[in-house]
Parts: structure tokens; C-alpha cells; sequence
């Protein structure tokens, strides 16, 4: 930028805050604007830049989108854990209903049994 005197130590500091010549992104870069230029053409670009005349409707809607992707992810989470939880309800009714089906079927054979030692006195008496 032709600035002299500069210090070593203040080289950094002149190049990244001050040199007009230095070239930087817009101030609204972060909200997708894509210009780039020098540091003194800044003031003349955001006279124009749409991205800096929008950025107060635009930041709140960027931050609200990112509250909703985290949401998004947190709800994700919760309904691998719900399908997980899901699937492991599944299983134990399946061994539950085999369970109950195996009771049932000793409880019939228990049931014919004790027909049959109800009968047993009678038979005895009509041979």
C-alpha cells in the first residue's frame, strides 16, 4: 500500500486491520456474499450489497435454521432410540407369545389329565 515506518511487529496487525490495499471478503460474507476486493472499495460495495442491506431479516433466519437443524438431529436421535426400543418390544412379545403358547398347550394337556383321573374311579367300577 506504500505505508512506511511500519514496525515488524506491526506488520501483521497493519496487513489484517488496516492496509486499504489489503484484499478482504464483505463484511456480510458470512451470510453468502460473495464479493472480494480491497479493504478501501468495503464502504462503496455495502452501499450496494443486498446480503448487507437484508443481514438484519437474514441472521435471525440463519440462526432460527440452525436451532432446527439441531432439533432435526436431536429428533433423529430420539427415533433411532424409539425404532431400538421398538424392536426390543417386538422380540420379547415374540418370546412372550411362545412363552404363552407353551403355557397353554401344557395347561390343555394338565386339563385332559385331570379328566382322565376323574374318570379312572369310574371305569374301575363298570369292568
Amino acid at each position: 500500500c506504500g505505508q512506511s515506518g511500519l514496525q515488524r511487529g506491526d506488520f501483521d496487525d497493519h496487513m489484517n486491520k488496516i492496509c486499504p490495499k489489503m484484499e478482504i471478503l464483505c463484511s456480510s460474507a458470512d451470510i453468502q456474499c460473495s464479493w472480494k476486493g480491497q479493504r478501501e472499495q468495503l464502504d462503496e460495495h455495502l452501499s450496494t450489497c443486498a446480503f448487507n442491506s437484508l443481514r438484519y431479516v437474514i441472521i435471525p433466519l440463519v440462526t432460527e435454521n440452525s436451532e432446527f437443524k439441531e432439533q432435526i438431529i436431536e429428533m433423529k436421535d430420539q427415533i433411532d432410540e424409539l425404532r431400538n426400543d421398538s424392536q426390543q418390544l417386538r422380540e420379547r412379545t415374540n418370546r412372550l407369545a411362545i412363552q404363552a403358547d407353551t403355557y397353554q398347550r401344557e395347561n390343555q394337556r394338565l386339563q385332559e389329565q385331570i379328566v382322565q383321573l376323574q374318570l379312572q374311579p369310574l371305569r374301575k367300577l363298570y369292568r
